[in-house]
């Protein structure tokens, strides 16, 4: 089959390439080739009917569309001519996923697999993310439409029924032939949009065996990592990492996005992420995907989750469901005092390749069912 996959593979962020490839991986393991699918982002919830925000996102549209295309593309390369940037390192490794500058929007094929990572956090802001009907299956050109380890992030169905959407969210979801999630916010929010609870499966990086691939090698040595989004650890969270580091004879590297207080900042190709990991003594990032890349890779590591005041907002519910899940919940950190004490305690990785293993069955026999002429999995 042709299998389409709608998931955030234009972020440039390290997990959003990883997630995306590693689905990749899996589909094509079962024997089918693989496309990825472009979608529109429209008017975001807050100002859903807003002539101006209306006219804002068509006006996106079009820039990303000229963006695209090949005259786009050449005053592009002309104009900046940025090689080395920040971006192009980030989108250094988009052959591997079979993409270009080029959007393809609405593409026909068989199956469309719409995940993983937050495609259905859609009161998130930006470029890439947001409000889209187009996540949720609207306009699909597919014979089937099923999501694999969907999430909502931090979009709960209060949020949803307070904005007004609740209703044609669901009305979306109910349409899917498999929904598939992979958080216990992801669960209840869909339950209660559609009536029908979803299956759970780990994201893909967790259970398509990629940590075993033949990366780029890293060359590093004697480090330990910060790794979250640009300067989201705190100063004193950096500093506490910055004296753990040294008083183990380790460098501390800011890896991806830059932070407060560290020795060295790096900023390495998609294909060279796992490796930094695995090469690392430890670890520090406030990041779902942080937290995974140290799982695969074994590599001790201690995940500070964030959240509003009410402690439900931010990242929370994600990273509690992984953890959890993995009977990993000791690498969450309370207090930034206390890293060196979980830093010490060895994670119980034994347990979560047991997990991950049996998963990892799961979540093929899933997409096995599904990217065939019938069946419905378990």
């Amino acid at each position: 089959m042709l299998v389409g996959i709608m998931t955030m593979h234009r972020v440039p962020n390290y997990g959003s390439f990883l997630q995306a490839y590693s689905l990749k991986r899996m589909i094509e393991s079962l024997g089918h080739q693989v496309v990825f699918v472009d979608y529109h982002i429209e008017p975001d919830i807050l100002h859903k009917g807003d002539i101006k925000e209306t006219l804002r996102c068509e006006m996106r549209q079009v820039g990303q569309w000229f963006k695209s295309s090949s005259l786009g593309h050449s005053i592009k390369k002309a104009l900046k001519g940025d090689a080395g940037s920040s971006r192009s390192i980030m989108f250094s490794c988009d052959d591997m996923l079979g993409i270009t500058d080029r959007r393809h929007y609405n593409t026909k094929c068989d199956v469309l697999v719409i995940g993983s990572d937050e495609v259905f956090n859609c009161l998130q802001l930006g470029s890439n993310i947001g409000y889209s009907l187009e996540l949720f299956g609207r306009r699909a050109n597919a014979g089937k439409v099923i999501s694999y380890a969907a999430s909502f992030g931090n979009t709960t169905y209060e949020k949803l029924d307070h904005y007004g959407v609740a209703r044609e969210i669901g009305d979306c979801l109910n349409c899917f032939e498999g929904v598939s999630v992979r958080d216990t916010n992801s669960v209840d929010t869909v339950s209660r949009l559609t009536g029908k609870a979803p299956i759970m499966h780990l994201d893909p990086v967790l259970v398509g065996g990629v940590e075993n691939e033949d990366w780029s090698p890293c060359n590093e040595s004697g480090f330990m990592i910060l790794y979250g989004y640009s300067f989201r650890l705190t100063e004193d969270e950096c500093r506490e990492a910055l004296e753990f580091a040294h008083s183990h004879g380790l460098e501390l590297i800011a890896l991806g996005e830059d932070q407060p207080v560290r020795d060295r900042h790096i900023r390495c190709r998609p294909d060279q992420v796992l490796p930094y990991f695995r090469a690392a003594d430890y670890v520090l990032t406030d990041t779902f995907h942080g937290s995974i890349f140290s799982i695969v890779t074994h590599t001790p590591f201690v995940t500070i989750p964030r959240g509003d005041r009410n402690g439900q907002g931010g990242n929370v519910q994600k990273l509690t469901s992984l953890l959890d899940g993995l009977n990993l919940s000791d690498r969450r950190l309370s207090s930034i005092d206390k890293l060196g004490k979980v830093l010490e305690i060895k994670p119980d990785f034994e347990s979560s390749d047991k997990i991950r293993s049996s998963e990892s069955l799961r979540s093929l026999n899933y997409l096995r069912s599904y990217l065939s002429n019938g069946g419905v999995a378990e």
